[in-house]
């Protein structure tokens, strides 16, 4: 069992922290971050999230088991394009440990990883984010140590219990969490680890499961553990099946994997623990949505149940604006909302499932005036068959309404 890391002076520093107020930006990396190529929302998102979420562990499972070769190396060009190639789950998950790494020593975000077990050439936890400069190192040979051993989560989770208490009533003060994520590849080898997870959220945090599988009987087991929990957990999968696992409800969205990052970091925000839970509501896109691309919009982007072409209009020009990101499922650059496939539904089927929903929950906000009744049947073109009115002009395939709102053609009434 590793002995405890806050020490007085690390007191001192999380106190400080937490004692900061909410929106102070004590230490922001808006250049860092945009060139990691998270776009303005999120920047701006994780330069304050070190407010709200002043301490953060991460419990790191280097069992045995992480030495198996069904990971993906993600290699991330300068372009942004990303290729990946077969590796351990150690592999894997060391590729996140650095990014979350450099996110902390920029952000100067207290942050300690954890080792279950103790390995060869590395101390067992580090800390980075304290202080400018140190750490960094340390974590490069914690990650470039060898998996040994069982998976003893439910000691570790007891001691990141104990030190997380030290600070619990300054937090519940500031109404602020600590954020715990557990990367791990299975089930505890030393107990329940419902009864830990059940002392440990009696505190104020936020906790988050990053898997390093995908066995599905270890999913089971997670979901089962969340479904029991009192506080719940936002479980992960790896980026790619956790991208697919998004779009079987919200397919418009194209998942990247510096979204993935900012889930993983501790973001807090429910919006992105629905993402991969079921369809977002249109309120709850339009969150989605300010949150990507700056709270700024609060104040401008139209309500969609009240004015859904003015908010399909302002989300195509913030598309426009917007560099596109590298879709992993489809391995080329698209845009991070895809107007398209909102309109074709999850299956292809037109307006079908979760985007059908999503349609007509817009439409029936116009359709709840006398005006927005005529603009509702003017949108739909009242021919889902495809076929006019007997003796009908033929119509252009861009509507007027359309063409108006420069809306691509994917996007127009038929």
């Amino acid at each position: 069992m590793a002995q405890p890391v806050l020490t007085a002076a690390a007191l001192e520093e999380i106190s400080a922290a937490i004692a900061r107020p909410v929106g102070s930006k004590a230490h922001c990396a808006s250049e860092f971050l945009k060139k990691e190529g998270l776009p303005p929302g999120l920047v701006e998102e994780m330069d304050g999230l070190t407010d709200e979420t002043p301490m953060r562990f991460w419990i790191i499972d280097n069992s045995d088991s992480m030495r198996k070769k069904d990971g993906q190396h993600l290699e991330v060009a300068e372009d942004g394009s990303i290729s990946s190639t077969p590796c351990s789950r150690w592999a894997e998950l060391a590729d996140t440990l650095r990014w979350h790494g450099a996110v902390a020593e920029e952000l100067q975000a207290w942050t300690q990883f954890r080792l279950l077990n103790a390995a060869m050439g590395c101390q067992q936890n580090i800390t980075v984010g304290a202080k400018k400069g140190v750490g960094l190192g340390s974590l490069e040979k914690l990650i470039g140590s060898e998996p040994v051993g069982e998976t003893p989560l439910v000691a570790a989770l007891k001691g990141v219990t104990a030190e997380i208490a030290k600070v619990s009533d300054a937090l519940v003060k500031a109404s602020k969490v600590a954020v715990v994520i557990i990367a791990s590849d299975g089930e505890p080898s030393d107990g329940d680890v419902r009864d830990a997870l059940f002392e440990l959220q009696k505190l104020p945090v936020a906790v988050r499961v990053r898997l390093c599988t995908n066995s599905a009987d270890v999913l089971g087991f997670w979901n089962k553990v969340d479904k029991t929990s009192a506080g719940g957990l936002d479980i992960l999968d790896d980026v790619h099946n956790e991208a697919k696992e998004v779009a079987k409800g919200n397919n418009w969205l194209t998942y990247s994997l510096v979204l993935h990052h900012v889930r993983e970091f501790g973001c807090t925000k429910k919006v992105l623990d629905l993402l991969d839970e079921r369809s977002l509501q249109p309120a709850e896109i339009r969150e989605f949505i300010v949150l990507l691309f700056g709270s700024h919009l609060n104040a401008t982007l139209p309500d969609p149940g009240a004015d859904m072409m003015g908010f399909i209009k302002a989300t195509t020009d913030l598309l426009a604006a917007e560099p596109p990101i590298w879709n992993l499922t489809q391995k080329k650059k698209t845009a991070w909302i895809d107007l398209k496939r909102g309109r074709r539904g999850s299956a292809g089927q037109g307006w079908s499932g979760p985007s059908f929903r999503f349609f007509f929950s817009f439409a029936s906000g116009l359709a709840s005036s006398a005006a927005g009744f005529f603009a509702f049947f003017r949108l739909l073109g009242l021919r889902s068959s495809g076929r006019s009115a007997p003796g009908a002009r033929p119509r252009s395939r861009q509507s007027r309404a359309a063409r108006s709102l420069r809306l691509p053609p994917a996007l127009a009434p038929r």
